[in-house]
């Protein structure tokens, strides 16, 4: 299951998000905070593309024993954006951690941070938690 993306203690280049936002204009900071809203269903629909046979990831409902929560927070643009995903089992508890460096390192852009952003993070995330479920069928 993946829950809604965040962007928790999100800085850019150092700063915080609010300092970096006072340096954009009304329409920049409206399309960043519409990018960060869109993010949880652009990473879902990465997610479903990276699936196997038979599973299925569902937000907004509570996990049941057996399965894990991929929660994935933006935190930083530094020349790349990164993230953490969390795996958390039915209870609550971090299972494992997953530090994904993002591929997008030209200028600083939105919507390259949400298109490549989230197909390489689902990309990569996905194929931990197949290794982590069946091992000996990744390659």
């Amino acid at each position: 299951m993946v829950a809604p993306v965040t962007f928790k203690g999100f800085t850019y280049a150092g700063a915080p998000e609010a300092e970096w936002l006072k340096t954009r204009d009304p329409e920049q900071v409206a399309s960043w905070e519409n990018d960060k809203a869109t993010m949880g269903a652009k990473m879902l629909k990465r997610f479903n593309q990276e699936r196997k046979k038979g599973q299925m990831f569902v937000l907004d409902v509570p996990p049941k024993e057996g399965q894990f929560v991929i929660a994935i927070n933006f935190d930083r643009y530094d020349g790349q954006m990164r993230s953490t995903a969390e795996i958390r089992d039915s209870a609550g508890a971090v299972v494992d951690i997953v530090r994904d460096p993002m591929a997008v390192t030209a200028e600083f852009n939105t919507w390259m941070a949400i298109e490549s952003g989230t197909a390489v993070s689902a990309h990569m995330i996905s194929k931990y938690l197949h290794s982590r479920a069946s091992p000996e069928a990744v390659k």
